[in-house]
Parts: structure tokens; C-alpha cells; sequence
């Protein structure tokens, strides 16, 4: 998919792939919490989350721009 191009044609569609975008990273973080858990807390505050396990009906999530997961090194 290509929600770059989805976001211009259909609306409904970009939200589903985005939505489940949301969700894959979601779940990479809750499998990165033993071996990589200040990154995992870091990804939990940028999607906003709760970090319930089950998520509740119409949850939204609050999506915002966070620093870099991994800076660069100078």
C-alpha cells in the first residue's frame, strides 16, 4: 500500500493502513520491552499509548512527532 497516495484518493482506506501501522508498532514495542525497554517506553509516548494490553473499542491513539529512537552518533 501507498498511503501517501491513499490519503489523496480515499480517506477511509489511508485511515485503515495507518491505522494498522499504528498497531504493528505497537505491538514491536510491547515485544521489545525486556531486551530494549527505554526504547519500548519511547515508542509507548510517542503513539500516545496507555500500554493497556487489551485495547477497548474506538481506542484512539494520539500520534505524536517524538525525538529519534536511535540519534546519531557525532
Amino acid at each position: 500500500r501507498k498511503p501517501w497516495v491513499e490519503v489523496q484518493e480515499d480517506n477511509n482506506r489511508f485511515l485503515g493502513t495507518m491505522t494498522q501501522l499504528v498497531l504493528m508498532i505497537r505491538h514491536i514495542a510491547w515485544m521489545l520491552q525486556i531486551f530494549m525497554p527505554e526504547t519500548s517506553e519511547k515508542i509507548f509516548t510517542i503513539l500516545g499509548d496507555k500500554k493497556l494490553y487489551l485495547l477497548p473499542n474506538n481506542y484512539a491513539f494520539n500520534v505524536r512527532k517524538g525525538e529519534p529512537l536511535f540519534p546519531r552518533l557525532q
